[in-house]
């Protein structure tokens, strides 16, 4: 049975699951579990799958792969939603010789639509069956909302485990962790390939891409140095307003990053207030571009002084 004929097997029970007594109850909870595969012990439990689990899981699953839909066609991959076997692993993007990687490469995408968070150990082994599930060596962990993640992961965190890389992220953050892999299958292959390839040619990050992690590093993983390819940039402090900053290199080009200060009358300040995290890109003494919470946003100044894109 796939997702969607589950969810509709789903409605077509629910209303009769919630006005029977007890005993029927047992009765409509085995025939679910029969024709669907899943497992429920308890009547707690029972009740979270027939609420929760199919409607919430498939539907969330749908709007995951129509998000990536549109990106996937811009790189040449292929988005194959294959959740409906019950098995880890909702949804696998597959990367061909024409692709934009340019080699066979493929991700499996985990989508959960929960409410309680679940902690970077519990993604991490859910990826790595994934991951072993679905052959890839590539995963992401993406959660309908920040409260599907623990508190050590916020709205992004990354890694490694014993079947490849992964980043977990709130759903806005998806098509950036998407762009993460790609990045760094590329230059794991590029170093593969000529292990002493200087600083220059290792140039396949785009700078909206650099922008983007040097915000993921500072301000979502706090970390006290940014890593750029084989450089290594110290996070900086305004000793006044307390913001963090960094200085580094784009190819020729010398770059400030400048956490946003909330304390100013700007919207970007307003939505620092609110918790939203943010950096602004300096270059060439004008502000080029911003990133809140992983998106990119470019200034006219980025056209004005023909940055690369």
């Amino acid at each position: 049975m796939n997702c969607r004929a589950r969810r509709e097997y789903l409605e077509a029970i629910r209303s009769r699951y919630r006005q029977a007594e007890l005993r029927e109850k047992q009765v409509i909870l085995n025939e679910f579990c029969r024709n669907t595969g899943y497992k429920v012990r308890g009547q707690e439990a029972a009740d979270e799958a027939l609420e929760q689990t199919t409607e919430k899981g498939c539907s969330y699953e749908d709007e995951v792969v129509a998000q990536i839909q549109g990106w996937a066609r811009l790189v040449a991959a292929e988005v194959h939603h294959v959740g409906g076997d019950n098995l880890p692993g909702d949804i696998v993007l597959q990367f061909g010789p024409n692709s934009a990687i340019g080699t066979p490469f493929s991700v499996v995408i985990e989508a959960r639509d929960r409410q309680s968070p679940l902690g970077r150990k519990a993604i991490t082994d859910t990826l790595s069956r994934a991951m072993g599930e679905r052959n890839v060596n590539s995963a992401i962990y993406v959660s309908r909302t920040p409260d599907g993640l623990g508190k050590e992961i916020g709205g992004w965190a990354e890694g490694t485990c014993d079947r490849g890389a992964f980043a977990a992220c709130a759903h806005p953050n998806l098509v950036t962790a998407l762009r993460f892999l790609v990045v760094h299958e590329r230059l794991a292959r590029l170093r593969a390939s000529q292990p002493e390839v200087d600083s220059a040619h290792v140039e396949s990050m785009t700078l909206e891409e650099t922008l983007i992690s040097v915000w993921q590093q500072s301000l979502a993983e706090d970390k006290q140095k940014v890593d750029l390819e084989d450089k290594h940039y110290p996070v900086g402090l305004f000793r006044a307003k307390k913001l963090r900053n960094v200085d580094f290199r784009y190819g020729e080009l010398s770059i400030m990053g400048i956490e946003q200060n909330p304390a100013t009358n700007s919207r970007w300040a307003a939505l620092a207030r609110e918790g939203k995290r943010i950096m602004q890109f300096r270059c060439k003494g004008r502000y080029i571009a911003n990133v809140c919470e992983g998106k990119l946003l470019r200034y006219p100044a980025w056209t004005a002084l023909a940055l690369p894109d």
